[in-house]
């Protein structure tokens, strides 16, 4: 296979998607033609899935190649999934990736009015209407929920998917969005270490001082969301912060997110970002 064509793959490839960052068992297809003069094979098509609903495709014209990002079409089936919170939404919903998926967006639908990490208990309930994806005859996850309900410590949630100006969202029965000024967590389904508090006693200094601020225990690599809308006035290195991202928002709020592993490429002070716009 000439080492050429892969540079070339590669270099084309870049304005869609850079492959050098491949990752680990997302499918691929490599077709090539056996020159019949040396013997030699020539790639004629490149194929990568990006995720479940883009792929790379790369075509040899002849003098040179093409790329596009294609979007892969699914049959779109709906499905009811309901359940009850023993433990968690996780164990809840199942814990297969396409479950796991179906929670995060579920989640990520009533964020603004329940909080996930603090707020659920056990006899709480949810049911949703949601896209189940097939391609080919084979069941290939969960798409869009379409409505949801949500039963949590005695009050009742209700959201539609609706669409305006081609712009998807989620309306509460009285038309009024389901997105509020500032989420209520910026880490799902991890637990805190550390609440907010006048008198805390320090895990280190072994003293009583005031600790203004929350501590989300959660695995390297967590995704950091923003809470709201607004603008960063700082990205960097903050003294016992650490790694820290301070976003001021137009109702005058200002978070901080503090002890991140690493802070997300581009976000910079000066940088707008959107409610739920991973910054690290």
């Amino acid at each position: 296979m000439p080492l050429g064509s892969l540079f070339e793959i590669s270099r084309v490839a870049k304005k869609e998607y850079n492959l050098k960052k491949l990752r680990p068992l997302r499918s691929y297809i490599i077709t090539t033609v056996r020159d019949p003069d040396d013997d030699s094979e020539n790639i004629t098509l490149f194929k990568y899935s990006i995720d479940d609903s883009t792929y790379l495709k790369v075509v040899n014209r002849g003098e040179h190649f093409t790329a596009e990002r294609v979007t892969v079409e699914y049959e779109r089936r709906h499905t009811l999934l309901e359940g009850e919170i023993e433990d968690n939404l996780i164990t809840a919903v199942g814990e297969s990736p396409e479950h796991l998926k179906a929670a995060f967006n579920l989640a990520e639908i009533f964020e603004a009015e329940i909080d996930f990490l603090t707020e659920l208990r056990k006899g709480d309930r949810f049911r949703m209407v949601i896209e189940e994806l097939w391609k080919d005859g084979i069941f290939k996850g969960y798409g869009d929920i379409l409505l949801a309900e949500f039963w949590n410590n005695g009050r009742h949630y209700e959201a539609y998917r609706y669409e305006v100006d081609g712009r998807p969202g989620y309306y509460d029965p009285d038309g009024r969005s389901m997105r509020k000024a500032l989420l209520r967590a910026p880490l799902r389904f991890r637990h805190i270490s550390s609440r907010f508090s006048y008198r805390r006693k320090h895990p280190v200094l072994k003293i009583y001082r005031p600790h203004l601020g929350v501590d989300y225990a959660a695995p390297t690599g967590t995704p950091v969301s923003a809470a709201g809308n607004g603008r960063v006035i700082y990205a960097g290195w903050k003294g016992a912060y650490g790694k820290c991202v301070i976003i001021r928002h137009p109702n005058g709020y200002v978070t901080c997110y503090g002890h991140l592993s690493s802070i997300k490429s581009g976000i910079r002070r000066g940088k707008a970002v959107t409610q739920g716009q991973v910054i690290g």
